[in-house]
């Protein structure tokens, strides 16, 4: 990604200001989509054991909680801190996904869930 952002960006504009707020942005949320793959990843799982109501709640806390409360703070200092802030934030909800997955739906609860 390092080394495709900026010729990328290059071909939309030429302020250098944009270019490079673009390509922070760009470096930035390659590694928070990170974060939201497993996020999502823990979604659609829940979601297809008919866990809807729980994938809701993990949303709802990441969303609500999480995100927004990090790109807030970040929004204050500037726009590469709130641009880190929901950088920092998909990735905890990722985690927070993942151990939700890892340790509440054990392969016993699974079995009494099918």
């Amino acid at each position: 990604m390092l080394f495709i952002a900026k010729p990328a960006v290059n071909l939309f504009t030429q302020d250098t200001k944009v270019i490079e707020l673009t390509v922070y942005y760009l470096i930035i949320m390659t590694f928070a989509s990170i974060g939201l793959n497993l996020y999502n990843f823990t979604n659609q799982s829940l979601n297809a054991l008919g866990l809807a109501s729980k994938a809701l709640k993990i949303n709802a806390f990441g969303t609500f909680f999480i995100i927004v409360p990090l790109m807030i703070i970040g929004s204050r200092i500037s726009f590469l801190f709130l641009i880190s802030g929901l950088a920092l934030g998909q990735i905890i909800v990722g985690n927070i996904s993942m151990f939700y997955a890892k340790y509440k739906l054990s392969p016993k609860r699974l079995e009494l869930l099918l």
